[in-house]
């Protein structure tokens, strides 16, 4: 009889693992195939699938190979979409029971958190096991740059009347993918961070709540002072001594 496939590598838990869903996923696995999926009582899967789904087709079309599949699930790993080799209907499985599943189950497994509000895992499945050791460091980078992607265009699209701040040491790279942004409520509460401002800022993934000051440095009026009235980026102090460009704007505003 053949060995079973390992299953998918979930993302490390975090120091907070009673806040982090990854680490509930890794350690509880839940039931391969789901009795009914949960109502989207909250529009969080539509929201994930509407701004990750064209992201995820671009990784499969980027991936290049008839073996792939890119698989896009909520918080919890049950699968929202799936493309590619495997015919897998949304909702009807989750992220962790598909690598080894009987008739036709992925040999790798590879999963990279989507860490927003709006939390998520992308992956990719290789149904053919045949992929050398580049061949998987290529596609983690590139399921890694994914992801990335898709936390900004979600960390950007936080309920009007918040205000973004937009961090980089090299003040060219504003307004880019690679750039930092936090997102700040009307009170002055982190609302959202993407994986580069949490890196330059040293913020946990678990921040959300935290006040302007405890994560710029900054007081919260002093900030909203500068909008429309410094179109020079302002600057802060990051991680490790280093200077940071930011610029402060209305979400949604390109001015």
């Amino acid at each position: 009889m053949a060995a079973s496939s390992p299953p998918c590598p979930l993302p490390a838990a975090s120091a907070t693992p009673e806040r982090n869903p990854f680490r509930a996923l890794a350690l509880s696995p839940m039931p391969a195939t789901p009795s009914s999926p949960p109502a989207d009582t909250d529009g969080s899967r539509a929201h994930l699938l509407a701004f990750a789904l064209p992201a995820a087709e671009q990784l499969h079309r980027l991936a290049d190979s008839p073996d792939l599949t890119v698989l896009l699930a909520d918080r919890d790993g049950l699968v929202l979409a799936a493309i590619g080799h495997l015919a897998i209907a949304p909702g009807s499985a989750r992220m962790e029971a598909i690598a080894g599943a009987p008739g036709g189950g992925a040999g790798l497994c590879l999963a990279e958190p989507i860490a927003t509000r709006t939390r998520g895992l992308l992956g990719l499945a290789d149904a053919s096991a045949r992929l050398s050791h580049g061949g998987v460091v290529s596609l983690l980078s590139l399921l890694r740059t994914t992801a990335e992607l898709i936390e900004h265009r979600l960390t950007e699209t936080a309920p009007g009347g918040c205000i973004a701040l937009h961090l980089h040491s090299h003040p060219e790279l504003l307004g880019t993918p690679l750039e930092g942004l936090v997102v700040f409520d009307a009170e002055g509460r982190l609302l959202a961070s993407n994986r580069h401002a949490r890196r330059l800022l040293a913020l946990p993934t678990e921040a959300e709540g935290s006040t302007c000051l405890d994560c710029v440095g900054q007081p919260w009026p002093a900030l909203r002072a500068r909008l429309g009235r410094f179109p020079a980026p302002l600057l802060l102090d990051g991680r490790d001594g280093q200077t940071l460009a930011a610029l402060v704007r209305v979400v949604g505003s390109v001015g």
